[in-house]
């Protein structure tokens, strides 16, 4: 009992130092426990006693039985059952035997070249990473040995594999991850280490957005207008755009068309009903009466995603209600056919997942619709009111925006993702139908389009609605996702 009571007065009365000597007062500066087999190691002829340390002696089935984590990293026990010194491996998550004969050399490297390494799989949170989910990483072995590869996350997965090479020469190395992403994380970072030597490398890691429920709002069907049916219905439903794969644009369980509706009664219904639509497409048709106006007013105020291709007059009403300004005016503009600069906005909208069009045209068909008045400050303006190829001179307006807190995006023009009646491909007349994909349903440039004038033939231009349109798709399954009238806390 005295000599514990003396080894545990010893290194309490050591703490203040940081390093506990046992049989020696002067223990060496690389350690904190030295425990020495004379009292002044550096006496050669201070007496040596010839005793040694005994650690915690285990069988295997007793050292199987501990708790080990990444903390416990170099905890060392004596296994009884095979008579070694075992070491807790956290690296490679497993009770190692210090070997008795000599050490395996370590592989060692050309310079790696760190922007080589590609991440590959795809990566979304709650989904627990599989065989598709590793690194590559080229490497080139200048001698051989073994070798140890970890690439740490702070987001709930990592990579890792160990191994020995044979010999030298280039090799493609392939690390399994394994563990669940727990974030939505644009360039993740990826810590790796392969022999000590450090890289880093980025991933996405991606949330697959539920599938969320469309109200279609037009007075006829077959061309397109709301997206109801027709190209840029496929477009939407195509899963090379929307979907879960690891091809798809935006990773979504993809649109619930649940319904159309073609009277301004039957879409306020829609609006105030208790299972409420998460987006509303509205497309050219039918007049928006002030109720009607009003339930989109509520909508978009409880957090609804209004997508508004609308040129009736009654657009003014419901913009006078939106902005609380009665001093928004409504402009009727031509040509039919007209063609209309985007700007340089740099955001979703214009430079989103499907295409940067900043700067390019968008196609009307026929003709459309432009408001004045509206608060700068409250919206982003994509367009102006008068067309590229005309020489008529509007007054000072706007024929797209984007409100800036609201969910709502508006283009004054009725048949802005009009195909006719077509599923795919591009349509044939000059001045109608802007809307054009490619045979997968991907949004494409429409070209041969446009009203002659003011320098312009007709259809000399191409035009992007198609691409536009998917990315106010993006944005909108975005902002029904995470700040949406069905969003959940």
């Amino acid at each position: 009992m005295k000599k514990i009571i003396e080894i545990v007065a010893i290194i309490l009365g050591s703490i203040a130092y940081s390093q506990v000597g046992i049989n020696t007062e002067e223990p060496n500066s690389n350690t904190l426990l030295h425990i020495s087999e004379k009292l002044d190691p550096t006496d050669t002829s201070s007496e040596v006693q010839s005793k040694g340390i005994i650690i915690p002696r285990l069988t295997e089935e007793q050292r199987d039985g501990m708790t080990t984590t990444y903390l416990d990293n170099g905890l060392l026990i004596y296994n009884t059952t095979e008579n070694s010194f075992n070491y807790w491996d956290s690296t490679k998550q497993e009770w190692r035997s210090l070997p008795a004969g000599e050490v395996p050399d370590k592989a060692t490297f050309e310079d790696i070249d760190c922007s080589g390494i590609e991440v590959k799989g795809t990566y979304h949170v709650g989904d627990e990473l599989t065989s598709s989910n590793y690194l590559i990483i080229p490497l080139n072995v200048k001698t051989d040995g073994e070798y140890t590869v970890i690439a740490r996350t702070t987001n709930g997965y990592n990579f890792f594999t160990s191994g020995t090479f044979l010999d030298s020469g280039e090799y493609t190395l392939r690390v399994p991850g394994q563990g669940t992403p727990k974030h939505k994380q644009l360039n993740d970072v990826i810590t790796i280490s392969v022999n000590g030597i450090p890289c880093t490398a980025t991933v996405n890691v991606r949330s697959i957005i539920p599938r969320k429920k469309v109200l279609h709002a037009e007075v006829t069907a077959g061309y397109g207008y709301s997206a109801w049916d027709q190209a840029s219905r496929n477009m939407m439903d195509a899963p090379i755009n929307f979907g879960t794969t690891d091809e798809s644009k935006i990773n979504t369980e993809g649109f619930d068309h649940y319904k159309r509706v073609n009277t301004a009664s039957t879409l306020e219904t829609a609006l105030k009903a208790i299972d409420k639509p998460d987006i509303v497409i509205y497309g050219y048709g039918f007049s928006l009466t002030a109720a009607a106006n009003n339930a989109l007013v509520d909508y978009l105020n409880q957090g609804g995603v209004v997508i508004l291709f609308a040129e009736t007059t009654i657009v003014e009403d419901l913009m006078e209600k939106i902005f609380n300004n009665t001093a928004i005016g409504y402009q009727a503009h031509a040509p039919s056919g007209g063609l209309y600069q985007l700007s340089n906005d740099n955001d979703v909208i214009l430079n989103g997942p499907f295409g940067d069009i900043r700067g390019k045209i968008w196609g009307d068909d026929g003709t459309g619709i432009y408001l004045s008045n509206l608060p700068a400050g409250d919206i982003t303006a994509y367009s102006g009111s008068t067309a590229l190829n005309t020489t008529t001179s509007y007054s000072a307006g706007v024929s797209m925006f984007k409100h800036n807190t609201l969910n709502l995006f508006w283009v004054g023009d009725g048949g802005f993702i009009a195909s006719g009646n077509i599923e795919s491909g591009i349509p044939t007349s000059n001045i109608n139908n802007p809307f054009a994909t490619n045979s997968d349903y991907k949004p494409v440039i429409r070209p041969s389009y446009g009203a002659a004038g003011n320098g312009y033939y007709l259809g000399s231009t191409n035009v992007v609605n198609s691409i536009l349109f998917a990315n106010v798709l993006a944005w909108a399954l975005d902002r029904a996702e995470y700040n949406g009238i069905n969003t959940t806390p």
